[in-house]
């Protein structure tokens, strides 16, 4: 259980003294009642699904970018661009452009035999005129994004750079931000699969060079429903690529969710680094618990708007009777900072089913 969820002693007692307890609503004596509602705990682990990923293709003067999972940005863009070597063998970057298609399932039927729906890939072209960036999408059946780069700021040929790699920008860029955070290194490994996190420059020998940051969800934690709160302590998290955030989810079946807060430092007696947030954990290693490529401790804890519940921010959108019925998991997400907004399905790292009692 989290630290900021107590039990009497006495009830701590009867906890351990009876498997029956906690499903109990007999009125218990006053010796063993509980300090507020009982709470109940989880286990939360890694479980990718719906990360950026991608792939390059080479092709006579053009490299085709084909990604998913380009959540939707809020006045931002997605940007492209290859990297060369100056007379210096300095690292110089070169503004890419390209026209824009999306892959989306378009539903053509229903099967005769069990039912369920039927669908295929369709495609729409977002830009057929070169453009220099993609605002990305939160729409359930859109699959995937290629971009053709077949023209650059110099008028070069695109094949014959080093790397290539994609940006998070917050407005239209002529020179690429520090969220470099998909890349392939063309000029070594020729086409292939795409890494994610933090691209660290030119590497003449290496297709993953050991300046990269490549992220990967690891870490756990263990999570805690009582009445109307929710609380998370997370362990060794993998810090986010720069331009990420983790965000927390209540979620149901279907993967629609109810965000429950952002990522804050762990709960510490010491108030100047109790559950500060951790939104610029990407680029502050100032924060509480960040240390290299890690966030050793962490906790994400909220609970229902209008519960009034003590030393709790108190604004999870959720009734404050029967909080979270109808909900069965507990999803820790790694969003863009400028995403348009929540999305079910993409973007989870970590995974928990919240207790039978309480949902």
């Amino acid at each position: 259980m989290t630290s900021r969820l107590h039990f009497g002693r006495a009830a701590l007692v009867a906890l351990l003294a009876s498997s029956t307890f906690l499903a109990c609503e007999t009125k218990l004596t006053e010796l063993t009642e509980a300090v507020g509602p009982i709470a109940f705990n989880f286990a939360v682990g890694p479980a990718a699904n719906g990360l950026p990923s991608g792939s390059v293709a080479m092709g006579a003067g053009a490299v085709t970018l084909s990604m998913s999972n380009l959540r939707g940005l809020s006045g931002g863009q997605y940007q492209f661009w290859v990297l060369g070597r100056d007379a210096q063998n300095l690292d110089v970057p070169v503004q890419g452009f390209g026209t824009i298609k999306e892959f989306f399932l378009k539903g053509v039927g229903t099967d005769p035999i069990t039912g369920d729906s039927i669908f295929e890939t369709d495609s729409t072209s977002i830009s057929d005129l070169r453009t220099d960036g993609y605002a990305g999408s939160d729409d359930p059946v859109v699959t995937s994004v290629r971009v053709i780069l077949d023209s650059l700021a110099d008028n070069s040929d695109p094949t014959t750079y080093h790397a290539v790699f994609v940006t998070l920008e917050s407005a239209p860029a002529t020179s690429p931000g520090a969220a470099r955070f998909l890349w392939r290194r063309i000029g070594v490994g020729g086409a292939g699969s795409m890494l994610f996190g933090n691209f660290g420059g030119s590497d003449v020998v290496n297709v993953q060079s050991p300046r990269d940051y490549v992220f990967g969800p690891r870490g756990g934690g263990t999570g805690g429903a009582r009445g109307a709160e929710l609380s998370v302590d997370f362990k060794e998290l993998a810090r986010p690529p720069i331009g990420f955030v983790y965000r927390g989810y209540v979620t149901d079946v279907a993967g629609d969710g109810v965000v429950v807060d952002e990522l804050r430092s762990a709960w510490s007696r010491d108030s100047t680094i109790s559950r500060v947030s951790m939104i610029d954990a990407d680029i502050d290693d100032a924060l509480p618990g960040v240390t290299g490529g890690d966030i050793h401790a962490a906790q994400i804890r909220n609970c229902a708007a209008g519960s009034a519940v003590s030393n709790c921010q108190n604004t999870m959108d959720l009734p404050v009777d029967g909080t979270f019925v109808g909900y069965e998991n507990f999803q820790l997400k790694l969003e863009p900072k400028d995403g348009a907004g929540p999305i079910p399905k993409k973007s989870v790292t970590l995974v928990g089913t919240l207790p039978g009692p309480v949902k």
